[in-house]
């Protein structure tokens, strides 16, 4: 088992270390390469938001691994933005694109476009 750090805040995740390994190539390069995550069996990702890196992780592990991957409708946007960073630094781009996917949808399904203007910044951050 490895424990996973998320946010500033700590929050703990603990998974078997073979699950992140096969199915994340950052966790398998940090986990599997003698940098000392691998000796300490543990990471921090302190500067990653903790319901998007939930989000990525119920995404990959897929129905059997419920966790709180619910994003609120305030700040959708903004989760969905974390939740493609997480993945492309995981190094799961079939991810990052599922959850671009998933941010093209929100203006569909919640609304007028004029209601989720986003800065230049924060846009160039999903596309």
């Amino acid at each position: 088992m490895v424990k996973v750090y998320v946010g500033r805040k700590r929050e703990l995740y603990i998974f078997p270390e073979a699950l992140l390994v096969e199915r994340f190539p950052f966790f398998n390069a940090a986990f599997q390469s003698g940098f000392r995550e691998s000796t300490d069996k543990s990471i921090d990702l302190a500067e990653d938001d903790p319901a998007a890196f939930s989000y990525v992780i119920n995404m990959a592990l897929g129905e059997g691994w419920k966790m709180s991957a619910k994003l609120e409708s305030v700040g959708a946007q903004l989760k969905l933005a974390n939740a493609y960073i997480v993945a492309d630094k995981l190094g799961r781009p079939d991810l990052a694109s599922s959850i671009s996917e998933d941010y093209q949808c929100l203006f569909y399904n919640e609304g007028s476009f004029d209601d989720y203007l986003v800065c230049g910044r924060a846009e160039k951050l999903v596309y």
